[in-house]
């Protein structure tokens, strides 16, 4: 799955574009890691999947993430 990452908002949500593609809301400033983990909280929340299984594949530290769920 595609997610563009859209940090210092007000809101904390998901938006479903596509099959594939979404809209992350985050809070936190992409600091130190702080909105990748929010980001996985923010997935693990709405599928309703364990954090351990989130894994960002590519954009670490880029605002288009590439993300997998593992199995």
């Amino acid at each position: 799955m595609q997610i563009v990452v859209k940090t210092n908002s007000k809101q904390h949500k998901l938006v479903k574009i596509d099959e594939n593609n979404f809209i992350a809301y985050i809070k936190t400033l992409p600091k130190q890691g702080k909105a990748n983990k929010e980001l996985v909280e923010l997935l693990s929340e709405k599928f309703k999947i364990p954090k351990n299984r989130i894994w960002i594949k590519y954009g670490l530290k880029s605002k288009n993430k590439i993300i997998k769920i593992i199995d």
